[in-house]
């Protein structure tokens, strides 16, 4: 779907030049992500370190430039709508995240009782020889549906939960359809034992929902009832969960408990934690450079992504589009944007999450995270045109009226 849209939005943005500006944060994030992909490619034609395979390497390859186009195709189809438009739009990808991923939830709850690996298995493919990740989590009852990683569920669920209360906050009133939705998000969250939404997007959420200042809103009967029913949900699906105890190790802490590498799986805190010592390798051998793509099969950090595949120019550069992403969203933040607050927490969820993935390249949840991120973008930058125009227009009122006391002086 992405790249044959593209070759349509690429004409239309080039036919309306005149008309079509682009936004400076979007435009910096692009180009970043191009250089990075070109200086990472002249890397990999050295050919000094053996790769996995030529297909790696264009996965790879394809995993930057990715984002770029989603931004590209997004800029060239939404880019003249206007607030209330971009706005509608939003809205409907917030909606289409939150019911597809209560399907997802009610597959992984049927997957409980139910052989589905017939149906699940094309989307949870192993890229390897032996079991999938998908297979080796279901061994430890960490079920995520149509996911590959747990990692993969825990991001995008975060992201339901924030696009809910997004909606939530832009409607008066939350009716028993909501609350059922958000109870699926959550079963289905949690059900993936994912660390990043259980310790991180969860919190997120909570944050931007802010529920306690609206409390009167949500004390009704659609709450009371639904809450009763998500609780015997609970307690059922607890009674028929293998992973349960898996999910609740996460929060049995004594006194000699290393919290770091319990709560990192072990990439951080241990004796031999698996990230620094790739860092190290690294470091040692090509810190400038980096190994390019398509030699190192998988990445459990952000970070490490660019820096094993692209040395520090390459690690510099993500920093950057890090810092520049920062930058609008608290800005945004800063002039009362419920935009820019969004923003904000999708910044923090992608700033957590790097600590266990390559979260703006990840399967499946990068893909529906650009798209949302750029929307929002263009709303803020939507907002401040009309905040401009409406200073303008006061401008030219009162300079009106002061013209007409003159004269009538």
């Amino acid at each position: 779907m992405i790249y044959p849209l593209l070759l349509i939005a690429i004409p239309f943005l080039i036919l309306n030049r005149r008309i079509v500006r682009w936004y400076p944060p979007l435009l910096g994030i692009i180009a970043i992500l191009l250089l990075i992909s070109f200086w990472t490619l002249m890397v990999s034609s050295d050919g000094s370190h053996s790769i996995v395979s030529v297909s790696k390497v264009i996965s790879s390859l394809e995993n930057f430039l990715q984002p770029a186009a989603i931004i590209v195709l997004i800029l060239g189809f939404m880019k003249r709508l206007s607030y209330d438009a971009l706005s509608r739009v939003f809205k409907g990808v917030c909606r289409m995240v939150v019911v597809l991923l209560s399907l997802n939830s009610i597959i992984v709850l049927l997957s409980l009782f139910f052989n589905l690996n017939a149906f699940l298995t094309p989307f949870v493919r192993s890229c390897f020889e032996g079991p999938s990740v998908w297979e080796l989590a279901m061994s430890m009852g960490r079920y995520s549906g149509i996911f590959n990683q747990p990692l993969e569920a825990g991001l995008t669920y975060s992201l339901g939960l924030l696009s809910w209360a997004y909606l939530n906050r832009h409607h008066r009133k939350t009716n028993f359809l909501d609350y059922s939705l958000l109870i699926l998000l959550f079963l289905g969250g949690l059900m993936t034992v994912s660390k990043i939404f259980i310790l991180v997007g969860t919190l997120i959420f909570l944050v931007y929902w802010n529920p306690f200042f609206v409390l009167k809103k949500h004390l009704n009967r659609h709450f009371m009832f639904v809450g009763a029913l998500g609780l015997c949900l609970a307690v059922w699906v607890k009674n028929s969960w293998n992973g349960y105890s898996y999910f609740f190790r996460l929060f049995q802490i004594k006194a000699d408990t290393n919290l770091i590498e319990l709560y990192t799986g072990g990439r951080l805190g241990a004796v031999y934690s698996t990230i620094p010592e790739k860092f190290s390798k690294v470091w040692i051998e090509e810190p400038l450079w980096g190994y390019g793509y398509g030699v190192v099969s998988c990445f459990d950090n952000g970070f490490l992504e660019f820096f094993v595949q692209g040395g520090l120019l390459a690690l510099l550069g993500y920093i950057v589009l890090l810092a520049i992403f920062l930058r609008y969203a608290w800005r945004g933040f800063l002039r009362g944007y419920d935009e820019g607050r969004l923003l904000l927490a999708y910044f923090f969820l992608v700033l957590a999450g790097n600590f266990g993935g390559p979260v703006i390249t990840i399967n499946r949840f990068s893909t529906i995270f650009w798209v949302s991120a750029t929307v929002l973008f263009l709303l803020i930058q939507s907002r401040q045109k009309e905040a401009a125009r409406s200073a303008f227009v006061s401008g030219d009122d009162r300079m009106s009226a002061s013209a007409q006391e003159q004269t009538h002086a």
